[in-house]
């Protein structure tokens, strides 16, 4: 019981200060804090989804003094689950602004400071610190099976001559195992060399609970990516950047590609 109302007062306390940084959306929240389950009600509210990513997406937004950025930040560290949710909801939006003006800041690095973006930075690094410590430095591994031995959904080409225990018996048979991620090391800053791997990792977090996400989130995905590009006259390559490469960094794909288009 107490672990229960400990989770609702720190849900509601984290509202009510939200309500600070968004005050056209008060009454909204300060409804949701009221809730039985505060948190959960923040997460399935598009007015809050909605005066959130406004100020997200603009153009000031980001930087080492954004109080929004500050408040994600602090809520993740809530360690509450529900609380987690909140902050994985935004992911797809921290990162798509996060990588476009990256990338719009290299093509005009010549006539145009790099844009401050440490709070987005703050954000996607906190995520990576939680997996970072929760893989413990263990690689994922994952077991490749030898075709060439019969299973429940294909019979094999050629058969082993020994039945009785083929598998013992050849060790060549031996299902192989592969590193899926290698172990993740511990950033306190986001490198450029970085860049892919951190990001990558804050998708996957978002994409392990995409169940749980609301549709309005998991639409930003796609279509709130391809419409800030399109405002901000992005390239063809930029589009991939921001909708199809976070997809594959979810599914953990090499890094060959990532790093090419992240650098």
């Amino acid at each position: 019981m107490h672990s229960w109302w400990e989770s609702i007062s720190k849900a509601r306390t984290r509202i009510h200060l939200l309500s600070t940084l968004l005050p056209e959306t008060s009454s909204v929240l300060s409804f949701l804090a009221d809730s039985d389950r505060p948190a959960r009600s923040l997460l399935l509210s598009s007015a809050a989804y909605s005066s959130i990513s406004s100020s997200l997406s603009s153009p000031s937004s980001g930087s080492d003094d954004d109080s929004l950025c500050l408040w994600l930040y602090d809520t993740f560290l809530s360690a509450d689950s529900e609380l987690h949710l909140v902050v994985l909801c935004y992911i797809p939006l921290v990162s798509s602004f996060y990588l476009s003006r990256i990338h719009s800041s290299s093509t005009t690095s010549a006539i145009s400071p790099t844009p401050n973006l440490a709070g987005f930075e703050a954000v996607l690094l906190v995520l990576y610190s939680f997996e970072v410590k929760a893989h413990s430095g263990i690689p994922v591994l994952i077991s490749i099976p030898d075709l060439s031995q019969p299973s429940l959904y294909h019979s094999s080409r050629n058969p082993p001559s020994n039945k009785s225990n083929p598998i013992n018996n050849n060790p060549s048979s031996r299902p192989l195992v592969g590193v899926l991620s290698p172990p993740l090391e511990p950033q306190m800053a986001v490198k450029s060399t970085k860049r892919a791997s951190i990001v990558g990792i804050a998708l996957d977090c978002y994409y392990k609970k995409i169940s749980q996400m609301p549709s309005w989130s998991v639409k930003s995905i796609s279509d709130d990516f391809l419409l800030f590009c399109d405002k901000n006259r992005l390239s063809l390559k930029v589009k991939f950047l921001v909708v199809v490469l976070p997809q594959a960094l979810a599914r953990n794909t090499s890094n060959y590609t990532v790093t090419k288009y992240c650098n």
